[in-house]
């Protein structure tokens, strides 16, 4: 089941009225229940201490909070700057370091951030109607979708075992983290254009993931 929270028309997290909205989405996602927060917007500057408490509380509460790298900064913009987020950047189609998303030490994975088909809509004036059509997008906001997917799935895959396995909520966390990063391959041919320190250990790779055993 999802949970949409719309707490901005922006992508940036950087007025007054967004950052304690975010702050406010997260604490809702917890209290909801929530086992997975997608995050795909941010602010390429400075972190506000509403959003980092927000991501605290999801941590201390088990809840995985994946965040996007960014887009043309150079630098992962907040909260997916924040260490306890799961930070995604992005690959082209073959699978190479896309040069439109931020990158960095914090960057955890990629996933597919260009040319990645999805669903759009125009509206017609005369006369008035809504055409509902597709083309494709960009950004590391569909990686973060696309990892958000695999912590669900990650999640449903192992159930009960998380709890019994981990008496600390926040060690389910640090368990997806280490498994999604062990899991993930860097592509053959892609050679030096892939920095662990700017681009994660690799591509996301679901069979791979869930193969993973579950770290003690």
């Amino acid at each position: 089941r999802l949970v949409p929270c719309r707490v901005t028309n922006s992508i940036l997290v950087d007025t007054p009225v967004s950052n304690p909205k975010l702050s406010t989405a997260l604490r809702h996602a917890v209290d909801t229940g929530c086992r997975v927060v997608n995050i795909s917007m941010g602010n390429p500057l400075l972190g506000d201490s509403d959003t980092g408490r927000g991501v605290d509380l999801a941590y201390e509460a088990g809840v995985i909070v994946v965040a996007a790298a960014g887009n043309i900064t150079g630098e992962v913009t907040f909260p997916g700057r924040y260490s306890r987020t799961i930070t995604a950047g992005g690959v082209t189609p073959t699978l190479r370091p896309w040069r439109g998303g931020s990158c960095g030490p914090r960057v955890d994975v990629c996933g597919p951030a260009t040319e990645v088909f999805r669903a759009d809509w125009n509206r017609r004036t005369a006369p008035p109607s809504v055409v509902y059509g597709h083309r494709n997008g960009s950004g590391t906001s569909y990686a973060t979708a696309f990892v958000s997917g695999l912590a669900a799935l990650w999640t449903a895959w192992w159930g009960d075992e998380l709890d019994r396995i981990y008496d600390e909520p926040w060690q389910r966390i640090e368990a997806f983290r280490l498994c999604l990063r062990d899991s993930a391959g860097v592509p053959a041919g892609v050679g030096l254009t892939w920095k662990e320190e700017s681009h994660g250990t690799g591509v996301v790779d679901a069979g791979q993931l869930l193969q993973s055993p579950l770290p003690r």
